[in-house]
């Protein structure tokens, strides 16, 4: 597991994590299986909030404009 608590903090911040809080983005270790079938443990952002923006149809962020 690559672990650098430089950009696990810049990652936080940009994502308002706060430890022991669940509101907007909140960091937790979560179960995970690889493509290759090992199962490890990952850091994923989860969203407590309420959803709001434009819902890209597409998926393609980039050409979110050319439907």
């Amino acid at each position: 597991m690559v672990w650098d608590n430089k950009l696990v903090k810049s990652l936080d911040a940009l994502e308002g994590h706060r430890d022991g809080e669940r509101h907007g983005y909140h960091r937790e270790q979560t179960p995970v299986r690889l493509d290759n079938g090992v199962n490890m443990l990952a850091w994923l952002y989860f969203f407590y909030g309420v959803p709001h923006g434009t819902i890209v149809q597409s998926g393609d962020w980039l050409n979110k404009n050319n439907k």
